[in-house]
């Protein structure tokens, strides 16, 4: 039985908060342990002393154990997580944030130089296409449990 201190909105916003933030010490985890390369950024595994590491370490750890005293004491629900669904979430995130690099938008931030849209929108247009392109392979990996997650055709912003 649910606890009644808590209807459902509120039990949402605090599954979601403590699971957004448990998500988080996944990835602290992640970095703490491996370097991560791409083509645009470089990022080293941080350099802690044994009893930095320890002490990171630790701390994490009662997170954690807080997060699950605070999921029994309100009898918090674990969330099954869709795999296919976080990735959809991923990439329609940066699809988006794409378009806001177009021409076009690219001149809140001051007059650009000839030429510009020639150069910037060809890229930004291709790599938005490889992005759908993404979205739609995985949307048709994941059945029909995926519910349509595909990126939006890009609309031309004139």
């Amino acid at each position: 039985m649910a606890d009644p201190l808590l209807n459902p909105g509120q039990r949402r916003a605090i599954t979601t908060v403590l699971g957004s933030l448990e998500q988080c010490l996944n990835e602290v985890d992640e970095i703490l342990e491996s370097p991560s390369i791409g083509v645009l950024f470089h990022r080293e595994r941080p350099q802690l002393k044994g009893d930095q590491r320890a002490q990171v370490v630790a701390t994490m750890g009662e997170l954690r154990a807080s997060i699950g005293l605070a999921a029994e004491t309100l009898t918090l629900p674990r969330e099954e997580q869709d795999p296919f669904r976080r990735i959809a979430g991923l990439l329609g995130v940066s699809w988006q944030s794409l378009g806001e690099i177009d021409a076009h938008h690219l001149v809140r931030y001051g007059n650009a130089g000839p030429g510009l849209e020639e150069v910037v929108n060809p890229l930004v247009d291709r790599l938005m296409t490889l992005v759908s392109r993404l979205r739609l392979e995985l949307d048709s990996a994941a059945g029909p449990a995926s519910h349509g997650l595909s990126a939006p055709e890009r609309s031309d912003p004139q």
